[in-house]
């Protein structure tokens, strides 16, 4: 069937991001297809976050993956340039990054992931910024 962009995907124990609307993704095969690009993780532990409650570390990549919402806590006391991955590839709008004392984008807000299948890279610039969404 289709799969229109943003979207990403789990193959071969990588992770992978669209780059273009596919009218058949069984034509596409994530690594060998340029529909896909790896995105890599390297020097990044990864997290497979199978639960509804999690706390990220300073570079990791976590990956969504629990049927329902997970609720990710974002590192505790964090030092400028700290950065933390999230692939939401459970499919749903409602995960959560939840600030941990810090905040997101200069707002005392969690955030709700709303985009499914799309990669999230948060980097802590300082106390008065928090958390930056890039």
């Amino acid at each position: 069937g289709a799969l229109n962009t943003p979207a990403s995907v789990s193959y071969n124990g990588l992770f992978y991001v669209l780059n273009a609307n596919l009218a058949n993704v069984a034509t596409a095969v994530p690594g060998v297809s340029s529909s896909w690009t790896q995105i890599v993780t390297q020097d990044r532990a990864l997290n497979v976050v199978a639960t509804t409650t999690a706390t990220a570390l300073n570079q990791q990549t976590c990956a969504l993956t629990n049927g329902a919402a997970t609720a990710l806590s974002a590192p505790v006391s964090p030092q400028p340039g700290w950065t933390f991955w999230v692939l939401v590839c459970n499919g749903l709008t409602t995960n959560t990054v939840l600030r941990n004392g810090s905040l997101i984008d200069g707002q005392a807000d969690d955030m709700t992931l709303d985009n499914s299948f799309r990669p999230y890279c948060f980097i802590y610039i300082n106390s008065l910024v928090g958390w930056r969404l890039i």
